[in-house]
């Protein structure tokens, strides 16, 4: 639950809404207008006309001196630069991306068993080192007036020592360890067999078949394989030829949420797209072919097929004429294999008729 820090009263009110009417009250007191045109300047504002303008250091000491003291308290600790609850778990699918850039796991997920170890805040650092040797910027260091965004995950990993906050980000995480889901669902199973009904949870025994989650029966190689896929996009990006001449190209680019963060694709739009598209592949490399055709259209399936691409190549490698075979990766194509063919379908078709023999009506199935 959200808890806001302030000096007005005890009765619960939106952060939002004590900051409109703050701004509201302070805006009609300055220059005496009326709703509508307080609407309009916020209109304006939203259409981002003042986007280029620069204020002055009294305004924004003034505006300081004002609003200084609203701001979002999340497990105890208050944090200047995220105003609700909302925005910080948006931040914290930033900081899951931080936190796995920071780690160590084979792209094939061999080592999952490692990804819920290093949840702390050197593991973070080295994931914001390593996105800002791409050219991303998470704690706004190489600008004089960061994001509030880039404010925010300074923010963050300054208390990133919190327990609290760190199990927000294990249990982002969680998805992908199988021990952590199976720990749990032994406990269900085992607390649904009890004698004491009082405590039982039945919700594995009274499951809707409509909450079935393919993607939750999956392996947790499989798992970390769909749920890593950064969010892309391609960019048109025009490149001057030796000859002088110009080209037009497409680049693939880190996509960025609203706080100008990066972020991955949301494992479950990415499980299902995949599904969708490849229910019907019989083979890899039937499979490795028509990811590369989507991938010419499709960031996401550029990502998704340079992934399976590369482990695809690893599989069988030749060194001074000795074929080496590794199974680690070749295990999670199987994987990957076993799970489109378990959402594969296939009928037997059935038709009757019925006849009359001379004996009486008779019905034949073909």
């Amino acid at each position: 639950m959200q808890h806001m820090n302030h000096h007005m009263t005890d009765i619960k009110i939106p952060f939002i809404t004590k900051v409109y009417n703050k701004i509201h009250d302070w805006v009609s007191a300055l220059w005496h207008i009326n709703d509508r045109d307080l609407y309009k300047i916020f209109a304006r504002v939203n259409r981002g006309e003042f986007r280029n303008a620069k204020p002055s250091q009294q305004a924004i000491d003034r505006f300081n001196r004002l609003f200084s003291e609203l701001h979002c308290e999340i497990h105890g600790i208050p944090f200047d630069h995220i105003v609700n609850r909302p925005m910080y778990d948006k931040l914290r699918q930033s900081v899951m991306f931080c936190v796995l850039q920071g780690q160590n796991i084979d792209p094939s997920g061999r080592n999952i068993q490692e990804i819920g170890r290093h949840i702390d805040k050197e593991t973070f650092l080295a994931g914001v080192e390593k996105l800002k040797k791409k050219g991303l910027d998470i704690f706004g260091d190489s600008t004089d007036i960061p994001t509030i965004g880039q404010l925010a995950m300074k923010e963050i990993y300054d208390n990133f020592d919190n327990d609290f906050l760190r199990d927000d980000i294990a249990n982002d995480i969680s998805v992908l360890s199988t021990d952590f889901v199976k720990e749990f669902e032994d406990e269900s199973i085992e607390d649904a067999q009890s004698d004491d009904v009082t405590n039982a949870n039945i919700g594995e025994h009274t499951r809707s078949s409509y909450e079935f989650s393919r993607f939750s029966k999956t392996s947790s190689r499989v798992r970390f394989f769909f749920a890593t896929i950064p969010d892309t996009a391609y960019q048109r990006v025009t490149e001057t030829l030796p000859d002088g001449k110009t080209t037009v190209k497409m680049k693939q680019v880190l996509a960025t949420n609203e706080f100008g963060l990066p972020q991955y694709v949301p494992v479950h739009a990415v499980f299902n797209e995949f599904l969708n598209l490849f229910h019907d592949v019989d083979t890899l490399s039937e499979l490795k072919a028509r990811l590369e055709f989507f991938a010419k259209e499709d960031s996401m399936y550029n990502t998704l097929y340079k992934a399976f691409d590369k482990i695809y190549k690893s599989v069988y490698t030749i060194t001074d004429g000795t074929i080496t075979r590794n199974s680690d990766q070749e295990a999670l194509l199987v994987q990957l294999m076993n799970v489109i063919r378990s959402n594969k379908h296939n009928f037997d078709i059935a038709r009757s008729m019925t006849t009359n023999n001379g004996h009486g009506m008779h019905r034949i199935v073909i």
